[in-house]
């Protein structure tokens, strides 16, 4: 105990009344070591629960019993003889012997004997589920997951680590040493070691503190830019960054009828990142949705964790009644259709309505049961053209309302054995004519004394061509592409659509501007309808009372036909021993998009917890013609804004007001400044391979003007892998060393001195650009984008100082400061010496005594 600590506490007993204990207590406190060895041990343990699985934690009170097994009968058995020994009339030069090597055989055989009776016992085997495990299920479950994973926390590392609980323990110290160093160290030239250590960790401390305070990270896409030829050329300027951590709700309203106009950024607090929540949110306002009455909905075996953050507004740029907040989190899934059942729709013709057409096996198992239930389950629209139809390569099941007389007519027709395509060619007249033949491809036909002949050009499970005609976009359907010529001698191509006649068209030689053929509605004058045997076929067709009737056509042409089906019963023996039967009949439903989870063991690992995969339940609710409104919808997260709208979501109000949604990382904006890429190179290794290094020419402009001045001049830099851009204060060659010195000094600590370093590249368009070049097509490859790593630093100088100070004080206390003591010890010793060796002096006598 130093005594300037005893001064210090003899300080405390004289000027701190009886009544202000607690804070002579609290001084006492801080200015102890061992408040500081607390307060290191729990920055240990912090350290620990960020890292370590808790499932491996939750092992170390198996293993201490584990290890207790043969520790404890050991320290006993040793005990005892030890005890005996000890009563043993033998020198201690034969007991000692004695005693060690009795400890040594009973230790050998001991752990033999543990090992070959009862560690085979306590052994888990995680297979059988045999053995000694405290709380295996929590163990297996946790084995990988640390506590920032966990429901209450849901932390990436970093967020762990710049946690209050973390910057509390941070300031704790800070204030320990700083009064402990005050109150009990001399402030004395050979005490100048530990007190630049301690100055040193202080500074440290604080300027971690400042550090985790400011520390923005992320990354910001580069576009660049196309001249009139289609050359590279300088890209666009961009003046933000995405965060790598914090994430936000973009809103955009519609004001104008024009589209929006802006994004709004709503931060979203405390969002999960590794669990999910609420994942059966979104269809309160319907009677029910088909995963809920499916036999299994996704969120079926898994916590529904309640989640409810709001999102208060950043701007006026969405009406003051709408209001938004995130009501359930997927970390890992995947958007599918859901359906939801809801009340009529108001307008007739925008009805929706919605069957489950379920197949049934008939086909006992190994025990002679026959399932009961459905097999599978088709989910059709009747009134939507591509979801009407559900196929593949040996079925194809249609589902409509009310069909079209001449159509179901067609369908019915009988075809030749074997047949597997078929055309029904009818021409109106006075004298009608219709005939039903099988076609190939190459066939010639002459259709009777009518003057038309007909050649069969191409067959095709599915359109060559996406089918474009508005409702019918990218439907299925059979094609069959024939050339006709008409009793005039002119000719031209029709397309048949074996499931939409109505659609067919017909392509003249002669074509239109833009050099494309000139394209009609299918000539009535000769109607031909393409029937499609390949497979089996199953029509499914309803009226008005419901019933059905159907049309089952075997592959090779074969024809069932039910004109009535009640509506509640079975389709028999569609083919041997399978039956169709609707389920589910629905007057109105909705499409709904919602998450299904992707399970564990098929997850990237380097996604998980980084949103790249999940979704949120965004709450949308406004105040509509006096009435609350409110509506859900899933909205999956986007890793760049702008670069498409598939992952947008768009949301219409009963009044009309339209919504756009997005998820994403926050974007900050960079501080007086924007960048573009000027020229981007990827440097490959001989003979192409891997890349070497890749590089970005960037231009880095100021945003700000005082007057006409720019607060810098604008300059260009070529960014490499470890050549970084540091914008917006950059070296400058035509200032002074001293102001550039100052610049850079006051750089390190400004928050709004960022780092940007190549981190991605557009390696794909890099490659196919570079094949055009070999084809002689381009001069020389292009890259789309680059990716640039973004990153401030505050405070790293203040810490690059505080270990400066470390490294200058431990030297000296631990060898200087030892060799000033011995010296000042010599120096005392020898003057003691010196003293006790002075001839005694003798007392002066008065004069005259």
């Amino acid at each position: 105990m130093s005594q300037k600590w005893q001064r210090s506490k003899a300080w405390d007993d004289q000027h701190f009344p009886s009544w202000a204990w607690p804070f002579k207590f609290l001084l006492r406190a801080f200015s102890s070591i061992t408040l500081a060895v607390i307060v290191l041990v729990g920055v240990a343990l912090y350290a620990v629960f960020a890292s370590v699985p808790i499932g491996m934690l939750a092992l170390i009170p198996t293993w201490l019993i584990k290890v207790a097994t043969l520790v404890v009968p050991f320290t006993l058995i040793a005990f005892l003889i030890v005890l005996v020994a000890n009563r043993l009339p033998l020198k201690r030069t034969v007991r000692f012997p004695l005693v060690l090597g009795l400890l040594i055989l009973v230790g050998v055989a001991g752990t033999s004997f543990w090992a070959a009776n009862v560690w085979p016992a306590l052994h888990y085997d995680a297979a059988t589920n045999s053995g000694f495990r405290l709380f295996p299920a929590f163990v297996s479950q946790y084995q990988a997951i640390t506590l920032r994973r966990l429901p209450p926390f849901e932390m990436t590392e970093l967020e762990f680590y710049s946690w209050w609980p973390m910057r509390l323990l941070l300031m704790t110290f800070i204030i320990n040493m700083f009064i402990a160093t005050i109150r009990r160290i001399e402030f004395t030239f050979k005490n100048i070691g530990v007190l630049t250590v301690h100055t040193g960790i202080i500074t440290i401390a604080l300027g971690s503190i400042y550090y985790q305070k400011l520390k923005k990270e992320g990354d910001t896409l580069l576009i660049s830019g196309r001249d009139v030829s289609g050359a590279a050329a300088i890209g666009p300027p961009q003046a933000t960054f995405y965060d790598n951590t914090a994430v936000v709700l973009y809103v955009a309203q519609d004001h104008t009828g024009l589209g929006p106009t802006a994004w709004e950024q709503r931060p979203i607090k405390r969002l999960p990142r590794y669990n999910d929540y609420a994942l059966d949110v979104g269809d309160e306002h319907a009677r029910t949705s088909l995963w809920r009455t499916g036999s299994a909905s996704p969120w079926q075996g898994t916590p529904q964790r309640p989640l409810n953050i709001p999102l208060p507004p950043t701007t006026h740029l969405i009406d003051d009644d709408i209001n938004f907040r995130i009501v359930g989190y997927c970390s890992y899934g995947r958007l599918q259709s859901d359906y939801l059942e809801v009340a009529d729709s108001p307008n007739f013709a925008r009805a929706n309505p919605l069957r489950v057409v379920s197949l049934f096996l008939n086909i006992p198992d190994d025990q002679g049961q026959v399932r009961t239930g459905p097999a599978f389950e088709f989910t059709l629209l009747p009134n939507a053209p591509i979801q009407r139809i559900s196929e593949n390569e040996a079925f194809g099941l249609e589902y409509t309302i009310g069909m079209d007389q001449r159509r179901w007519d067609t369908l019915a027709l009988d075809l030749p054995p074997d047949t597997s395509h078929a055309l029904s060619i009818e021409i109106p007249g006075e004298q009608p004519l219709r005939i039903v033949t099988p076609i190939a491809v190459g066939d010639s036909l002459t259709i009777g004394d009518s003057g038309y002949r007909i050649q069969v050009e191409q067959i095709s499970p599915t359109p060559p061509m996406p089918i474009i005609t508005r409702g019918y976009e990218d439907a299925p359907s059979a094609v069959a592409i024939v050339r006709i010529t008409n009793p005039a001698g002119q000719s031209y191509t029709r397309w048949l659509y074996s499931r939409f006649s109505e659609i067919n068209q017909d392509i003249l030689d002669a074509v239109g501007e833009g050099g494309r053929p000139l394209r009609r509605t299918a000539d009535p004058a000769i109607l031909i309808d393409f029937i499609d045997a390949s497979r089996l076929q199953v029509y499914l067709d309803e009226r008005e009372d419901g019933s059905l009737r159907a049309l089952v056509r075997q592959m090779g042409g074969e024809l069932r036909v039910l004109d009535h089906v009640p509506a509640t019963d079975r389709i028999t023996d569609v083919v041997d021993r399978v039956d169709l039967q609707v389920t589910t009949r629905w007057q109105h439903a909705e499409r709904f998009e919602r998450p299904r989870p992707v399970p564990p063991e098929q997850q990237q690992t380097n996604l998980v917890g980084s949103h790249q995969e999940a979704a949120v339940a965004v709450q949308v609710s406004a105040t509509v013609r006096g009435e609350q409104w409110v509506r859900t919808l899933w909205v999956p997260f986007s890793q760049y804004m702008g670069m498409g709208p598939e992952r947008e979501r768009a949301v219409r109000l009963p009044d009309g007001r339209a919504l756009k949604l997005a998820f994403g990382r926050r974007q900050h904006r960079f501080p007086d400044f924007h960048v573009q890429l000027v020229n981007f190179e990827m440097i490959a290794y001989d003979h192409r391979g891997a890349p070497r290094d890749y590089q970005s020419t960037l231009r880095v402009s100021p945003t700000t003007f005082t007057g006409d001045s720019p607060s810098f001049n604008a300059y260009e830099h070529i960014c490499k892998l470890n050549a970084p851009l540091r914008a917006p204060y950059h070296w400058d060659d035509s200032r002074t060393l001293v102001y550039n010195l100052s610049r850079r000094f006051f750089a390190g600590i400004n928050p709004n001195q960022y780092k940007l370093s190549q981190s991605g590249w557009d390696q794909q368009g890099w490659n196919q650009s570079q094949e055009l070049v070999d084809q002689g097509i381009i001069d020389k490859p292009l890259a789309q984008f680059t990716i640039l790593g973004v990153g401030n630093n505050p405070g790293i100088h203040v810490v690059a100082f505080g270990s400066i100070l470390m490294g200058i004080g431990i030297p000296w206390a631990f060898y200087i400061k030892p060799y000033l003591v011995r010296r000042e010890a010599d120096r005392l010793r020898q003057k003691a010496a010196a003293q006790r060796h002075a001839p005694a002096q003798q007392p002066l006598q008065e004069v005259g005594a």
